[in-house]
């Protein structure tokens, strides 16, 4: 009875072990082919075949912790895995591993950094062209922009240096060799200190909330390209504004023929056109005075000719700056008076 089962258990061991090499086949030169597919698939020195079926080769931790898989050479080394937080990655630097590319469940992609969004990018990125859907289908509640209330000149615009240390960065590690850690293949890019131009993100969001977006580090972002309907929409505003104001200058001339000409008198200096013209927020009126005038001023009418403002200026001085906060939306008429004369008469247009 136990030679029976003896010769029962052999002839079981030899059945499995005639199974485990019709899967798994060792060449003479170290190739190895593991499936039932042949003929023999070449280029590989480790080959997973099969036919009709799915096929997977699995690194399994038993519990939740750091788990990689590496392809390397004697130089450089990349890897593919998770971490114990369930995030997945593409490392870098077979002697110390950092991430250069992080992926979560949800499908967010983050390079350079952990995403917060779909795709997350810690650095910059070219295109030869970015195409924004913006099929009318896929929209909904669409309305006209508003331009009265805009505000754009609200806005505050910079300029600013990047400073990137408050970002959490996955690729801040130097890559060394793989068989030699001493060996240092490159190091982290030195920050960008060109200067760059924008807007503060905590001032634009008091102004404009929808186009502010914030992660879950509380860093802010803008929604720059929404700004060109907005700014868009105010230059319609702004034309037709001026295309407004021409018509009644047209309209005066026609009316009143040269008596709104002034003829220009440069024994004591000379009066310029104020720059922006037109302007929502303030210009500047240059001048030139000369060396026998003992007092100058600006004064400012309206259309109607009823005075404004005057503006006392020294006669060193060589420019005056009007607030459009300070006026009303329309046309003006500025003169420069040197020595209780009149220098020149020019106009100006202040838009909403």
């Amino acid at each position: 009875m136990r030679t029976l089962s003896k010769l029962i258990m052999v002839v079981c061991i030899l059945a499995l072990t005639l199974n485990v090499h019709a899967q798994l086949k060792v060449k003479a030169n170290g190739d190895v082919k593991i499936g039932s597919q042949n003929p023999w698939p070449s280029g590989g020195k480790l080959v997973i075949t099969g036919i009709n079926e799915t096929l997977e080769a699995r690194i399994f931790p038993a519990s939740a912790n750091t788990a990689r898989f590496w392809t390397a050479n004697s130089v450089y080394a990349f890897g593919f895995g998770i971490d114990a937080n369930g995030y997945g990655h593409i490392y870098r630097n077979l002697c110390s591993p950092s991430s250069i590319m992080t992926f979560n469940s949800n499908g967010y992609f983050g390079i350079g950094r952990t995403p917060s969004y779909i795709l997350d990018v810690n650095g910059n990125i070219r295109v030869n062209l970015m195409i924004y859907i913006s099929e009318e289908k896929l929209k909904s509640n669409i309305n006209p922009i508003n331009s009265e209330n805009v505000n754009l000149y609200k806005l505050r615009s910079v300029s600013y240096n990047l400073n990137t240390s408050g970002l959490k960065s996955t690729s801040s590690v130097v890559q060394t060799e793989t068989m030699n850690s001493d060996n240092i293949i490159s190091k982290p890019e030195e920050q960008d200190n060109r200067v760059h131009y924008g807007f503060i993100a905590q001032e634009v969001k008091e102004i404009f909330p929808e186009l502010v977006y914030e992660d879950k580090d509380g860093i802010l972002g803008i929604d720059y390209v929404s700004f060109i309907p907005l700014l868009v929409s105010e230059l319609k505003q702004q034309t037709e504004t001026i295309n407004n104001l021409k018509q009644e200058i047209e309209t005066l001339k026609a009316a009143y023929g040269n008596s709104l000409v002034t003829k220009t008198n440069k024994s004591f200096g000379e009066l310029y056109q104020n720059y922006p013209n037109p302007f929502n927020e303030s210009t500047i009126i240059k001048f030139r005075l000369s060396s026998n005038v003992n007092s100058a001023a600006i004064y400012l009418y309206d259309l109607q000719g009823n005075q404004l403002k005057s503006y006392s200026i020294g006669t060193t001085n060589e420019s005056l700056e009007i607030k459009g906060s300070e006026l009303r939306p329309g046309m003006y008429i500025y003169s420069l008076i040197a020595n209780g004369r009149l220098i020149d008469t020019k106009t100006m247009i202040l838009t909403e």
